[in-house]
């Protein structure tokens, strides 16, 4: 019975990662996100609700986290930005990386609404080996957004969007990120206060 026990909890492991965003979830505090931070406490951004953290459970794709904490709704969004990956003017590298991650989120979250094309049609470099290029100056888009309004996504643990998206590192060469945003429900609360100001 212990060995069953074992093996359900082992095979549920994976998908428990993934239930709550690298260990955090929706409305944690400065100081339980620190806590979920191993102790390390988060370093503010600006003036603003944005922090760098280094949460407990990292995943190896990213190497950089953001998390947004209001003071009175707490967390409300996370953001993982990978190391930078290097390709060629065909971008092969960074589709990989996106494509092979996707299928990951795609996994826990259902059919996103893809987006892999040129966006500026206006735009002269629209050849397969002028693809790194387009991407970097905002003529092509690659893509996966998964929300409640969107058909075949499966959003849960109070994550109400997510997005995966190529984003180039540098103003010039051929060095993009895979980023990863989650937006948890609590966001819209956050947006409307803010709104009462104006």
């Amino acid at each position: 019975m212990k060995k069953l026990i074992l093996i359900i909890i082992v095979a549920l492991l994976p998908i428990s990662i993934f239930a709550s965003p690298f260990g955090l979830k929706m409305g944690m505090t400065y100081s339980e996100v620190t806590a979920a931070c191993s102790g390390n406490r988060p370093e503010r951004l600006e003036n603003d609700d944005r922090y760098i953290i280094l949460p407990e459970k990292k995943h190896p794709t990213f190497k950089y986290y953001l998390a947004w904490i209001n003071d009175e709704h707490g967390l409300y969004r996370i953001r993982g930005i990978s190391d930078e990956i290097s390709t060629d003017k065909y971008g092969k590298e960074a589709q990989n990386a996106f494509y092979s991650f996707e299928h990951r989120v795609e996994a826990i979250y259902g059919k996103p609404e893809l987006t892999d094309e040129l966006i500026d049609r206006s735009n002269l470099y629209q050849g397969d080996d002028e693809w790194s290029y387009s991407l970097r100056e905002g003529a092509r888009e690659l893509s996966a957004v998964w929300a409640e309004n969107i058909k075949g996504a499966k959003m849960k643990d109070d994550v109400s969007y997510v997005s995966l998206y190529v984003s180039p590192a540098k103003q010039y060469g051929y060095s993009f990120c895979l980023i990863i945003d989650y937006e948890f429900s609590n966001a819209d609360d956050v947006e409307n206060k803010e709104d009462e100001v104006l």
